[in-house]
């Protein structure tokens, strides 16, 4: 017999962020998902991933604000403090991406 086939590469997590400022009705927040790519295509797949650690960075990398996401995926961030550059989703063992955005305007 030959070789078994190498192992598949480990999924790809996505993820996306909005940005939402300050309003009457609510204060400044950041939503998203942290979604699986099953066949690391770099689109997301619909499926949310649950337990993943999200921080919010300031302009010189410091953690401003973390959460997790709930079982679809879902996070939201609240009370963001002006300068805010960046969201990152921690690594997760198992899957490949750990993703970067700037959050996109809402």
């Amino acid at each position: 017999g030959g070789d078994p086939p190498p192992p598949p590469p480990p999924h790809q997590l996505r993820l996306s962020a909005r940005n939402y400022p300050p309003s009457d009705l609510a204060p400044s927040l950041v939503e998203g998902a942290v979604t699986l790519d099953t066949n690391n295509d770099d689109i997301s797949d619909g499926i949310g991933f649950g337990d993943a650690i999200v921080l919010l960075l300031d302009d010189t990398d410091k953690v401003d604000a973390s959460t997790t996401t709930d079982e679809d995926g879902v996070y939201v961030l609240y009370d963001l403090s002006v300068g805010t550059s960046s969201i990152v989703e921690t690594s997760q063992e198992g899957y490949t991406d750990v993703l970067t955005v700037s959050p996109s305007a809402g």
